[in-house]
């Protein structure tokens, strides 16, 4: 493991060692763990809310520029960045809770997978010796060694005792990884059908929890799945509804809390953010600008004809057409000038080699 990843995981893995030496439960600890780290993502969420009820008036805008340049692939990603950039749109707006809640899982699965480096607290060169001891066992798998090295402890192998200090030793004695004190949960385990363990019920509950969580929260901030969003967003639920049975059940765990408390927050904020409203506020605005740039301005501009000064009434679609025309007459006179220079120059380099 490298050292940077190790310094990022250690605060954490000593959060939930901290919690799980209050509480004596791993179940409770990694709830307590998951509210801490959705607490510390509530600005992001905040933002991602208010973006989401900002993209339910936005979305209906793009879908027509979407139609109107359906065959123009070209022209139409022209006038979606001139609409991102008229409305402030940001793309990936509304993607940072997201980002940060994946980090956070990752994160987590270093310290379930690793709980003696990050819980117990070996060091990194007591670990390594104490993992090349457990791969000279019987029975060692290749993945998550750390639960096999505690079971053997505390089913009195004393291979590991001249390695590990004799207070780290009576801890590891003292873990429980159960799911609120049921033996046949054990967290750390991975949930499999064969054979079945009711562990099996994390990974579903996880999935559901995301997909219940996703359909409440696009209804509360007003951010309607359509087409392939929404077979998108399904579509993850049932793959980390499947990942599940892959990883240590913690991790899925964790990610159903995640899920209800994402849901209950999403509930509350309604209060403070509520889409209706800020739908109202935005369709103002754009009202607004629309009949700004309907308004008629009094300019003095150039007349391309005659050169002189004139004074007109013109709105902003007009004006930009007079500045995008000026631009325009402006580029073509530069190119003249650089092609009259060059073909100026040809004729010198000519005569030079004609004298020659």
């Amino acid at each position: 493991m490298s050292n940077l990843l190790y310094y990022v995981v250690w605060p954490f893995g000593r959060l939930m060692q901290l919690l799980f030496d209050v509480f004596g439960n791993y179940g409770i600890a990694l709830l307590i763990f998951t509210i801490l780290t959705r607490l510390v993502m509530l600005p992001t969420s905040i933002s991602q809310q208010k973006s989401m009820a900002k993209m339910s008036v936005y979305n209906p805008i793009i879908q027509e520029v979407q139609k109107k340049y359906a065959n123009n692939r070209e022209k139409q990603q022209e006038e979606m960045t001139k609409l991102y950039t008229e409305y402030g749109i940001k793309p990936s707006m509304g993607c940072g809770a997201m980002v940060f809640q994946l980090a956070f899982v990752m994160i987590l699965y270093q310290v379930i997978q690793k709980p003696l480096l990050y819980m117990v607290g070996l060091s990194s060169v007591v670990y390594d010796q104490v993992v090349e001891v457990a791969k000279t066992l019987q029975g060692c798998p290749a993945t998550y060694v750390d639960t096999f090295i505690i079971n053997q402890i505390q089913n009195g192998n004393d291979a590991f005792a001249g390695i590990i200090d004799a207070a780290q030793h009576a801890k590891i004695e003292t873990l429980d990884f159960s799911f609120f004190g049921i033996g046949t949960m054990d967290l750390t385990g991975i949930p499999s059908f064969k054979p079945a363990t009711l562990l099996i019920i994390i990974p579903i509950l996880s999935a559901i929890s995301m997909i219940a969580s996703q359909f409440i929260t696009s209804k509360v901030t007003g951010q309607k799945m359509q087409g392939g969003m929404g077979v998108v967003m399904y579509g993850m639920s049932i793959w980390i509804g499947y990942l599940g049975f892959t990883f240590p059940a913690a991790l899925s765990l964790y990610w159903f809390y995640s899920n209800i408390f994402g849901l209950i927050q999403s509930i509350v904020l309604r209060k403070f953010y509520n889409p209706d409203i800020i739908k109202e506020q935005i369709q103002a605005e754009l009202a607004a600008k629309r009949a700004e740039k309907k308004a008629k301005k009094t300019v003095t501009i150039t007349d391309e004809s005659t050169g002189e000064k004139v004074t007109k009434e013109m709105n902003e679609a007009e004006l930009t057409k007079v500045r995008l025309a000026k631009a325009r007459a402006m580029q073509e006179e530069k190119y003249r000038q650089m092609s009259s220079a060059s073909a100026k120059q040809d004729d010198n380099s000519v005569q030079t080699e004609e004298k020659k």
